[in-house]
């Protein structure tokens, strides 16, 4: 809508052969914004020629002096006497309501007020509907979707869609998640253009935050990507389905995981493999040494059938073919000959050691 006359106008008389009227007309004075949106108006100015500038307009809060947190404005020129003022969300999470005034001090212009809001937070709604019941994650499935985001974040007009099952142990669940593939590419709840996106149902998190809070997390961890979510009320083929997570899926592409993808090269067929390799060696089992292992049975000694002889030389010798036992009462250390395997044994005494 054009509103002009008086409502905006002002006049100044030049100090010359005659009057010089200037009027100045705003298209819209209601600013609803979106979280992260941006809105416009177009600033007219008549006559034309008027040597009016982007610094002689200014937009105030008549009842605070304070800079706004919530939004950002700046004038522009888009012609001969023509401007545009734009206000951008600062993409916070409060709501807010307030009511603006443009001011040109040039020519004493004070315009009607400018209400500039945005809604309170609501959950957007999914609606999607299928052509027919969505049985499996192989099998996509047409249908349309649209996306109310209630105020608070742009909507999506109803388009067609494909959907089919995803996950792997969530898929057996009764809260079942989704694939979707929009017909184009499209942005979605303030999310870069795509056409693949993910409901997660998080049926197994009573909380619903565990996969919120690992995202939130990764893209405050100056990562290159971290998949993009919002929350959302899905009704399914018009069934209330729940809270669902809808995020992005992870795909190659400049607005996702934005990498060269590697070309694939096909595999050599197992003849080409074994053709092309090395012939081995056959060699027979009598050149092959094989080590004995510690079951063998001439490894085994001979049990010993008789006391050792005292004398060192017996003993030494004796310690070849038989086996070591502890010394019986009564007998010294030194009269028992000394183990063969003498690297596990080397702390065992070799005297003074009676039995107990």
């Amino acid at each position: 809508m054009l509103l002009t006359g008086t409502l905006f106008s002002c006049s100044k008389e030049d100090s010359g052969t005659g009057p010089a009227k200037v009027e100045i007309s705003l298209s819209t004075l209601t600013f609803q914004l979106t979280r992260n949106g941006s809105a416009t108006t177009d600033i007219t100015v008549t006559p034309s020629d008027s040597p009016l500038e982007e610094k002689d307009f200014r937009l105030e809060n008549p009842e605070s002096d304070k800079v706004s947190i919530y939004y950002t404005s700046h004038i522009e020129r888009t012609g001969e006497g023509l401007f545009r003022l734009t206000i951008i969300d600062s993409g916070g999470e409060e709501s807010y309501d307030e009511t603006l005034v443009l001011r040109c001090d040039r020519v004493n212009f004070v315009s009607e007020p400018i209400r500039v809001s945005r809604a309170e937070f609501s959950i957007p709604v999914v609606r999607v509907t299928t052509e027919g019941p969505v049985l499996d994650k192989e099998t996509w499935v047409a249908g349309t979707i649209e996306i109310d985001g209630k105020g608070y974040f742009p909507s999506l007009e109803q388009m067609a869609v494909e959907v089919k099952g995803r996950g792997n142990t969530t898929w057996g669940w009764e809260k079942k998640p989704y694939a979707l593939k929009l017909d184009s590419k499209q942005e979605v709840l303030g999310m870069p253009k795509h056409k693949r996106w993910c409901l997660i149902a998080n049926y197994m998190d009573r909380t619903n935050l565990r996969n919120r809070v690992a995202y939130h997390i990764g893209a405050n961890s100056h990562l290159a990507w971290t998949t993009r979510n919002e929350y959302v009320e899905l009704y399914f083929n018009g069934s209330y389905d729940g809270l669902y997570l809808l995020t992005e899926q992870i795909k190659v592409d400049e607005n996702r995981v934005n990498v060269t993808e590697m070309e694939t090269t096909a595999k050599p067929s197992r003849e080409a493999t074994c053709s092309n390799s090395t012939p081995t060696t056959t060699r027979s089992s009598a050149s092959v040494r094989r080590r004995p292992t510690s079951r063998s049975t001439s490894s085994i000694p001979t049990p010993k059938t008789s006391l050792p002889s005292s004398s060192p030389t017996s003993a030494t010798t004796s310690t070849a073919s038989t086996r070591w036992s502890p010394p019986r009462a009564g007998t010294r250390a030194t009269t028992t000959p000394r183990p063969s395997n003498t690297s596990t044994w080397s702390r065992w005494p070799t005297s003074g050691f009676a039995s107990r």
